[in-house]
């Protein structure tokens, strides 16, 4: 999901140019260029990069082989009271 959403950022202003050709064509590439315009869309998918990074980065240490059950419960915890 964090490489997916970071492609989507590279290519957003080739996305929306796109879709704005495309609005006068088709019904629903005017909803969808509304929606990628929109500022709390985009505000959204800027703040969405950290969170998305944390989880990555808290998956790929889960799947280690040298991780206890205590050490994940750990450092769930930790990202809870910082997160708070």
């Amino acid at each position: 999901m964090l490489e997916l959403l970071k492609s989507v950022l590279v290519q957003y202003k080739t996305l929306t140019v796109k879709m704005s050709q495309d609005n006068h064509i088709i019904v629903q590439a005017k909803l969808k260029f509304d929606i990628l315009c929109d500022i709390c869309t985009l505000l959204t998918l800027f703040c969405l990069l950290p969170l998305l990074a944390f989880v990555n980065a808290l998956i790929k240490f889960s799947q280690g082989k040298d991780v206890f059950n205590s050490d994940f419960v750990s450092s769930v915890k930790v990202f809870h009271v910082d997160f708070l």
